[in-house]
């Protein structure tokens, strides 16, 4: 879909191009409440007709979610155009992003590989050719999250896969009922706060710089998280089918399967942050337009935290795997904390995006670093606990 943002960057209003950034934003955060956090667990499950039922009750929750904030919107639109728009691209965005985090869980937990990465190419070309459309013919908020919508929403139908009706492990279900409110609500929250803290920055940046502010920052999110989004979403949907697996084997091999997988990433973060360091700059204004030289410096400014991000995304959902669900939370929410203050306390001691930017990049990726350790720490334990159980 980055392929899109050319086009949509020179023939949607800048102002509507900020209402989608921040639905966008909205959507995000919201996920993780609708979907209750399920799709987390669900490839994990040993019992495959309780992971069916769960993708269900996550369906369920999505959809009333996001087509009451779709109503919400088209009332509201009459009466607050803005309002109004935002709540109904948030809406759409909301059943895109939860409808196939939720299906591609279940894709994973049958062990249906393939078919998850053709998914994931027919979802990205469909999307950004209705996209494309949308930028072109209806250049609107609105139109651009319809697109997002209705390309996921083809690629979940066209690529359904069925796997085994039952499994030798479907009596063998003793840790799949414990997702309970202790554990489910703090999984929840620690997913809602680490969208929250991903969308803090250009958050926290529209209501110091405006509307215009939000969409520069967004831009360059949007520009430089793709790359590091789309390697990150196959690297981890890999990482999590094994680790699922290490998981229901209660295996005590997790921490070695950890640091190896760390180490690859790492060293694919560092050649993706370095190409978005330099090219950010030098391509935005030729590729965007002139009025987007200012995302361009975000790029760069940015690409440490959104390079981390890469080796973040696989791994630390490992936690909710291995019942750290709070250890996870508050993580969360001492990144998110940090974004926030550093943002709010940069934007009003410079008065500057792009230093504001600097400084917020700074602590963002020193918190993703700590979160590293952390995991490194409980993947050990978790080993050591796995060897305890069976006697060795």
């Amino acid at each position: 879909m980055l392929a899109v943002v050319p086009v949509y960057s020179r023939t949607v209003e800048v102002y509507e191009v900020g209402i989608f950034q921040i639905a966008t934003a909205i959507a995000l955060i919201a996920q993780p409440l609708v979907t209750m956090r399920l799709e987390m667990i669900t490839p994990a499950t040993k019992s495959l007709v309780l992971a069916k039922r769960r993708t269900k009750r996550a369906y369920v929750v999505s959809a009333t979610a996001g087509v009451g904030a779709v109503l919400a919107g088209i009332l509201l639109r009459p009466l607050d155009l803005a309002t109004g728009e935002l709540l109904l691209s948030a809406g759409l965005l909301i059943l895109a992003y939860a409808w196939i985090a939720t299906d591609n869980a279940m894709l994973i937990r049958l062990g249906l590989l393939k078919a998850l990465a053709w998914r994931n190419a027919v979802a990205g070309v469909l999307a950004a050719a209705l996209q494309l459309a949308a930028a072109l013919w209806l250049p609107s908020a609105v139109a651009l999250a319809a697109a997002m919508l209705l390309g996921r929403g083809v690629a979940i139908l066209i690529t359904r896969g069925r796997g085994p009706e039952r499994t030798e492990q479907e009596d063998d279900a003793s840790d799949d009922a414990d997702f309970g409110p202790a554990r489910a609500v703090p999984a929840m929250l620690a997913g809602v706060v680490t969208a929250g803290a991903l969308q803090s920055l250009m958050l926290t940046t529209s209501v110091i710089f405006g509307p215009l502010g939000s969409a520069q920052l967004g831009m360059a999110q949007r520009i430089a998280g793709t790359p590091t989004s789309l390697v990150g979403q196959g690297l981890s949907q890999a990482v999590a089918a094994r680790a699922s697996e290490i998981v229901r084997a209660r295996s005590p091999q997790l921490n070695p399967y950890i640091k190896r997988v760390t180490l690859r990433l790492v060293a694919i973060a560092l050649m993706v942050g370095a190409g978005l360091a330099v090219l950010g700059p030098l391509l935005a204004v030729p590729v965007l337009g002139p009025e987007w030289a200012t995302a361009g410096t975000l790029i760069a400014v940015l690409s440490p935290p959104l390079a981390l991000f890469l080796v973040l995304v696989p791994t630390m959902p490992v936690m909710v795997l291995i019942h750290r669900e709070r250890m996870l939370l508050a993580l969360n929410v001492v990144r998110l904390v940090a974004i926030v203050g550093a943002t709010a306390i940069a934007g009003a001691l410079t008065g500057q995006l792009v230093a504001t930017a600097a400084v917020t990049s700074g602590v963002w990726s020193a918190s993703y670093l700590l979160s590293l350790l952390v995991l490194m720490s409980l993947s050990r334990k978790w080993d050591v606990e796995m060897r305890k159980s069976a006697g060795e």
